[in-house]
């Protein structure tokens, strides 16, 4: 019985084999150069082997570095948030209210059709509509709600939270949908029968049983986030986020200072992933 189970082991880990192989080569090993680098000296045109702390000196002294950091966490968190918001009642309205498995199928179809398009494709889709002779401006002109086209719609910091918004909603969609779908619905015939307001119902049924899908959405959307300097560059104008800073290192060749921001990020988002784990325990969407 033991050399049986022994072998359902072996052959388990083969399967998994493959995909450790590709996480450690393309994943782990290159933060573990990134860290490397990090603690570098850095010359002109590249770095010497002396081992120093003045890169992360450089990171936590330097107010540039610390607004840059400030400002992208704060627009991540935005971006979080708003797109909870918008995500949540989608993902009821699918879970609950639509019926069909055909028509759940299509509405998942219909939201994943921009994600046909490139990336940078769909966030250039936007100064059309945004830009100052853009149809949004042109609208709110001939309604007479603005004497003058407004420059806030694009090249600002709303304009780049809401590309974001639209770009990583879906994110937060999917495992909301998938808590909900779990959602045994005796439970809210029961919540009924005993008197409990709508209200009511959604704090102790919704909320409590869809915390692990909001966790994982709140990550992926967070950390994608936290991550994107394509769209600040884009769309933010002269706004810089913390991957465009990380990218004028790499173009200056800074490279250990370029590693050792990298590394406090990388530190914030494993920060933020086990933080938001432990509080909305995402295991159970899993069991």
């Amino acid at each position: 019985m033991s050399s049986e189970q022994g072998s359902k082991n072996l052959g388990s880990y083969l399967l998994v084999a493959p995909t450790l192989v590709v996480v450690v080569v393309f994943l782990v090993l290159p933060l573990l150069l990134v860290l490397r680098v990090s603690f570098l000296h850095h010359v002109p045109l590249g770095y010497t082997n002396q081992p120093t702390l003045e890169n992360y000196g450089f990171v936590f002294t330097n107010e540039g570095v610390r607004n840059t950091l400030a400002f992208t966490l704060e627009t991540a968190s935005i971006v979080t948030a708003v797109s909870l918001l918008l995500a949540y009642p989608v993902a009821y309205f699918l879970a609950r209210k639509v019926k069909s498995f055909t028509l759940k199928t299509g509405f998942l179809v219909f939201l994943l059709i921009p994600f046909w398009i490139d990336f940078t494709t769909r966030s250039l889709a936007w100064i059309p509509w945004l830009g100052t002779q853009g149809i949004i401006n042109d609208a709110l002109l001939a309604i007479g709600a603005i004497n003058q086209p407004a420059t806030i719609f694009l090249y600002s910091s709303f304009a780049m939270d809401l590309v974001m918004v639209q770009a990583y909603t879906l994110f937060m969609v999917a495992p909301l949908f998938i808590s909900m779908s779990k959602i045994d619905p005796i439970l809210y015939e029961a919540a009924q029968t005993l008197g409990a307001s709508r209200l009511r119902t959604f704090l102790h049924i919704n909320l409590r049983l869809t915390l692990p899908g909001m966790g994982i959405g709140c990550v992926f959307v967070f950390l994608s986030s936290l991550a994107d300097f394509a769209t600040p560059k884009l769309i933010g104008g002269l706004v810089t986020s913390i991957g465009e800073l990380i990218k004028d290192n790499v173009t200056f060749i800074n490279l250990p200072n370029a590693s050792a921001i990298s590394a406090l990020v990388v530190v914030i988002a494993l920060a933020v992933l086990v933080l938001t784990f432990r509080l909305t325990h995402v295991e159970q969407i899993f069991e």
